[in-house]
């Protein structure tokens, strides 16, 4: 038994240690059980105390009653360790070892929050990082429990290598290439060719030479291998302004004019911010911000608890129910990964007239969440009240220049920030900020 609690004390750590590096914020546990079937016994192991202590049972014996050797009597456990879970939401990964010989089988079960998980799903390749992640962390955690002796264990794998094959294996799925390349590895390599120690923000397209890029690129002459640092350091310096270096992580091509590569869909690019440091972009949204070498995941959308919160202290009459439609509305904007602004204010009425000039002012109406997606496609911002009422539409925000403005974040956002920086002390409002690549802001 001493064995076991070290080996699972030390899993534990290893989790911690790998969700830090890559800045996860899921609301995880982990928790361990041994069924025996010879002496009817159930061994119950939880070492990560989480608000979201939650376990499916249907999910549970879907994954394992097609399996011969689980009997009714071990379902009737699984049935018993359900009731020690409290019913929260969240997603649960299980894995298991047997022993035939002493006829036990051990589950790992690790919860995430169900909302957590769904932030990182990728809509437009029905991918997930976590799937990746955690199939490789299973994968070591059961290995080791196999192979350990005396509370040691013997794998080699430590969170860095976990990451590192969960990113390749994420970076696989997206289909990027169709011959088999370590596309981490290359870009790692590009990011480190620095040209004079200037670390400028340069941009690669991932492209092979079909007609419609070959047609519209400045072609280099001959065949340049991207492995070439004195050649790629020098064309990396040629993307500094309007142009990409066009290649297929094997070959470089050419420059492409950026402007012609944003009415392309399905293009690849990838934007180096410094050595192994880079962000990868399926058209203008993010899939991927590697620092360090490894993944690293910033807290990009808005809590449900942070955004209530706000709506309390700025409009501290709004009823309960009033918070909720709110956020329904917000949600629906940020689930459809569009960028949007919104502004709800008392002043929408008077605000409405103001800016009259450079928006479209309607009769008020209740906002909908059947209405707001089209309606957040037009330019500029949804003016509203805290209780849903609209005013007007693709309005062009003003204000002064905010000295907290941030020229990384793009106009969307620097517009919002002038604004509510000028009105703040005139109305009560909040300002929801949604970017093109994910990051959501919340202004109040």
């Amino acid at each position: 038994m001493k064995d076991l609690h070290r080996y699972l004390e030390k899993t534990t750590f290893f989790l911690e240690d790998t969700f830090d590096r890559l800045k996860l914020n899921i609301g995880y546990s982990f928790n361990f059980v041994k069924v025996s079937e010879a002496n009817t016994s159930l061994e119950f192991y939880r070492e990560v105390e989480s608000p979201h202590q939650n376990f499916d049972f249907f999910d549970f014996t879907r994954r394992y009653r097609s399996l011969n050797n689980i009997s009714s009597k071990t379902e009737a456990y699984i049935f018993s360790l359900n009731k020690i879970f409290s019913q929260n939401k969240n997603k649960v990964f299980i894995f298991n070892v047997e022993d035939r010989e002493s006829l036990e089988t051990s589950f790992f079960i690790l919860q995430v929050d169900l909302e957590a998980y769904k932030r990182h799903i990728n809509r437009d390749f029905n991918c997930n990082f976590l799937d990746f992640l955690f199939d490789q962390i299973f994968y070591k955690i059961t290995h080791d429990f196999i192979t350990r002796k005396g509370g040691t264990l013997i794998s080699t794998l430590g969170p860095r290598e976990i990451i590192t094959l969960a990113t390749k294996s994420f970076i696989d799925s997206l289909k990027i290439r169709d011959r088999d390349i370590d596309i981490l590895e290359t870009i790692n390599s590009v990011s480190r060719m620095k040209y004079e120690n200037n670390e400028a923000i340069v941009e690669i397209v991932i492209s092979n030479l079909d007609s419609l890029i070959i047609n519209n690129i400045l072609r280099i002459e001959g065949d340049v291998s991207i492995r070439e640092t004195r050649k790629i350091r020098k064309l990396l310096e040629g993307t500094k302004g309007n142009f990409s270096l066009v290649s297929d992580l094997e070959k470089v091509y050419g420059f492409a004019n950026k402007i012609f590569l944003k009415t392309l869909k399905g293009i690849f690019r990838v934007k180096i911010l410094a050595s192994e440091h880079w962000e990868l972009y399926y058209g203008e949204r993010k899939l991927l911000k590697i620092v360090n070498g490894i993944p690293v995941f910033d807290k990009l959308l808005l809590e449900k608890q942070d955004f209530i919160k706000k709506l309390e202290v700025t409009f501290n009459s709004l009823l309960i129910w009033e918070r909720e439609k709110l956020w329904n509305l917000v949600e629906k904007v940020i689930e459809s990964g569009q960028g949007a602004l919104l502004v709800i204010t008392e002043g929408y009425l008077e605000e409405a007239r103001r800016l009259s000039i450079h928006s479209t002012v309607f009769k008020p109406f209740e906002m909908k969440s059947d209405l707001i997606l089209d309606l957040s496609r037009i330019d500029g911002a949804i003016l509203m009240s805290p209780q849903r009422m609209c005013s007007a539409i693709g309005v062009i925000l003003d204000g002064v220049l905010s000295e907290n403005g941030d020229s990384s974040r793009g106009a969307r956002f620097n517009s919002a920030l002038k604004y509510y920086d000028t009105q703040k002390d005139k109305n009560k409002m909040i300002i929801i900020v949604v970017s093109e690549d994910g990051a959501v802001d919340i202004l109040g």
